[in-house]
């Protein structure tokens, strides 16, 4: 059985054991062992058991993997103990022999008399305690508790004088006693202790990484109050835990708590590494999020007087002529859609790279577009210091003659454009933005898109 402690990570307390003979290690969530990190290939390394013997095998790609810091591009066998380095993940890798279950058991004779006397007292208790008392309960006569009436206290009489008649006893009245009524002092309103964040049950012995998977689970499922508190338990446990706080500031962003988000994406700025994704991510989304605070918190014009006419005397009503109808407005002939933004791991050749990928949508009950009537020309965009300029590159911006015609609702599917900036070209007040893209038929446009979609800002 295949042992891997982490003694470098917030894991290390906990040790993982896997009874399979084939772990695959990777960021990708098919592997049996999911990594998170930048330098992390989808499937960066393999570790087989091979006749009881650890076999380290290299994934797809050429990934960072060193054992006991020696640098491995090929096969090699491993020995308990080894450290194994993936990108910026290390481990130790161990070996731990897997019990084999016991089939059989044969019972001794003496459990079963223990057996048979314990049924057999069970059994005695029940007799002696029950049949007695179930006997002797039809024989006792239970008698009735009746109430008995309380006889009135008879009056003693008074001595009778020598010689008369007893003296009469003149009523006496009692004299009406009052009490007077205390109020009820109220009781003093104690202050309430503030609520302590309870941690969830489910929650209690996981850490940073496994609460962020929990709630990117929760997310999925659309129960975004669960998710919320999981992703704060994250940040609590662990402040330094980026993952956590990109989610909790997405997820803050999509509730439209604009100031919370703001806040959590200016702490991943300023922990994040300069040039990472989390880094730029951050930058752009803070962008966002002002702009879409400043929308909510414009206040809205008041509204216009009117000024109220004259009345006319003795003028005809000239009448009004009947109002025109509705200029309908038609839709583009050809829509963009599915945009989407890939991001390659660095290389020797490039130090970055980007792969824009698109659709063409023909919109029903529009005129049909010939072939090689249409083209999409896409525009590549950098960020140098606080402007967005076209980028630096050699072919900024790329167009692309589609051959192809469209009717009906038809679709052309997976077209794209690579970004890519030559090694020795870097700067580190510059990076990728974005990019712009534009469907023309003939020389007029009739569509355009953007990732992010904001950027259409700077071209308009």
């Amino acid at each position: 059985m295949i042992r891997i402690d982490f003694p470098d990570s917030p894991e290390k307390r906990h040790g993982h054991s896997f009874r399979q003979e084939k772990l695959r290690f990777g960021s990708s969530p098919k592997n049996e062992v999911c990594m998170v990190g930048e330098d992390i290939l989808p499937l960066h390394a393999v570790i087989e058991l091979q006749e009881g013997q650890g076999v380290l095998l290299p994934g797809e790609g050429y990934g960072t993997i060193r054992v006991n810091g020696r640098w491995v591009e090929e096969s090699c066998l491993l020995e308990p103990g080894d450290r194994i380095e993936l990108g910026g993940k290390s481990f130790v890798y161990k070996l731990v022999p897997y019990p084999e279950p016991v089939k059989y058991r044969r019972v001794a004779i003496l459990e079963w008399i223990t057996l048979g006397l314990l049924i057999g007292g069970g059994l005695f208790q029940v007799y002696f305690l029950g049949v007695p008392s179930w006997s002797f309960r039809g024989e006792v006569d239970v008698q009735l508790l009746r109430p008995t009436p309380t006889p009135l206290p008879t009056p003693t009489p008074l001595p009778t004088p020598l010689g008369g008649a007893p003296a009469e006893v003149e009523p006496v009245e009692e004299a009406a006693t009052t009490i007077p009524e205390v109020p009820t002092p109220e009781p003093a309103a104690l202050p309430l202790p503030e609520p302590t964040p309870t941690p969830l049950p489910a929650s209690e012995g996981l850490s940073p990484a496994d609460l962020t998977r929990e709630a990117a689970a929760f997310i999925r499922r659309g129960d975004d109050l669960r998710a919320e508190r999981f992703l704060q338990q994250a940040v609590a446990e662990d402040p330094d835990y980026l993952p956590a706080k990109v989610e909790l500031a997405k997820l803050k962003g999509r509730q439209s708590v604009f100031d919370q988000s703001i806040a959590l994406w200016s702490e991943v700025a300023e922990q994040a590494e300069a040039g990472s994704s989390e880094a730029m991510e951050a930058r752009v989304e803070l962008r966002l999020m002002r702009r879409r605070q400043e929308l909510l918190e414009r206040p809205e014009p008041p509204p216009r007087e009117i000024p109220t006419p004259r009345p006319m005397l003795d003028t005809p009503d000239p009448g009004f002529p009947d109002p025109p109808e509705r200029v309908r407005e038609q839709p583009p002939q050809v829509q963009i859609e599915g945009l989407r933004m890939e991001r390659y791991v660095e290389s020797p050749r490039y130090d970055e790279l980007r792969m824009i990928h698109y659709h063409l949508h023909h919109q029903e009950g529009t005129p049909a577009v010939g072939a090689g009537e249409m083209r999409v020309r896409v525009s590549f965009f950098e960020q140098e210091g606080e402007q967005v300029l076209l980028a630096k590159i050699p072919e900024p911006q790329i167009v692309q003659r589609i051959q192809e015609g469209l009717s009906r609702g038809q679709k052309i599917e997976e077209l794209s454009a690579a970004y890519e900036v030559p090694t020795g070209e870097k700067s580190d007040n510059r990076s990728y933005y974005g990019a712009v893209i534009q469907v023309f038929i003939g020389d007029k446009e009739i569509h355009r898109s953007a990732d992010p979609a904001f950027l259409l800002d700077y071209i308009r």
